[in-house]
């Protein structure tokens, strides 16, 4: 009988369950893999805002991922909030240390959707310097990817793509560009991988409000790629997952913006 899959979970909590950990191992439950954690930051949130963000010492952090790629076979690595900068560079710093590394996911999460800030410091300057080199697919929103490209806000396709590009340059594998925060009736994400054409995925946009969707795909595409997936199907698969819950949030009023 082949073994579950293990993923090692990256990011901080949040106390309204409604993103963050909580939401990273619900997903992983439902998609068949298991978790090992390390915690980078310990929050106090609403469903409305952040009170409080009290990061782990970065020292514990490196350990709590010592220790789990010493208790497990690690098959994949989801990146959530790091809230500092010297965590961001600990954690890169840590996982260089394994040979092969197993596929990254970064979800770089600058800003809860609760409306607050969960970074201390130059946060983009620790992600495009250290994390970066390290990750296979990075999965910013339209707001993160123009401040990660220091460029202004994105108002079409094509601007999106010429950002992405930039993304690619400064040294990830592959960036998902996550069309949530746009406007229309369909939402449109857009893969790029480094020395290949771009892919897009459709869907409907549904008139709904979810928080933690940001970290459901993310998570979602991590225990794809740890079942054996591909990239772009690991993909299709978490995006189902993550149109599957909305749908049943369709009562709600509002839009999810992932």
């Amino acid at each position: 009988m082949a073994l579950t899959p293990v993923i090692l979970i990256i990011a901080g909590t949040d106390s309204s369950g409604g993103a963050g950990i909580t939401r990273d191992i619900e997903t992983a439950v439902l998609e068949g893999v298991s978790t090992a954690l390390a915690v980078t930051s310990v929050t106090a949130q609403t469903h409305d805002e952040v009170l409080h963000t009290e990061p782990v010492a970065p020292w514990l952090v490196a350990q709590q991922i010592v220790s789990a790629f010493e208790a497990n076979s690690i098959s994949a690595v989801k990146i959530g909030m790091l809230g500092t900068t010297e965590i961001a560079k600990i954690v890169a710093a840590t996982l260089k240390k394994y040979s092969p590394v197993p596929p990254v996911i970064l979800d770089p999460v600058l800003t809860a959707s609760s409306k607050g800030p969960l970074t201390r410091g130059n946060m983009r300057g620790a992600i495009v310097h250290d994390l970066l080199p390290l990750t296979t697919l990075i999965t910013p929103n339209l707001p993160e990817l123009a401040e990660l490209t220091l460029a202004a806000a994105i108002t079409h396709d094509s601007e999106a793509i010429e950002q992405g590009k930039k993304l690619i340059r400064l040294g990830t594998h592959a960036i998902l560009i996550k069309g949530g925060h746009a406007t229309g009736d369909t939402a449109i994400d857009h893969l790029l991988v480094k020395n290949q054409a771009s892919v897009s995925f459709s869907q409907k946009r549904l008139a709904v409000t979810m928080r933690g969707t940001g970290c459901t795909l993310s998570t979602a595409i991590a225990a794809n790629l740890a079942k054996g997936f591909a990239l772009d199907k690991a993909i299709k698969k978490a995006k189902k997952h993550v149109f599957d819950l909305l749908k049943e949030k369709n009562r709600c009023y509002g839009r999810s913006q992932i």
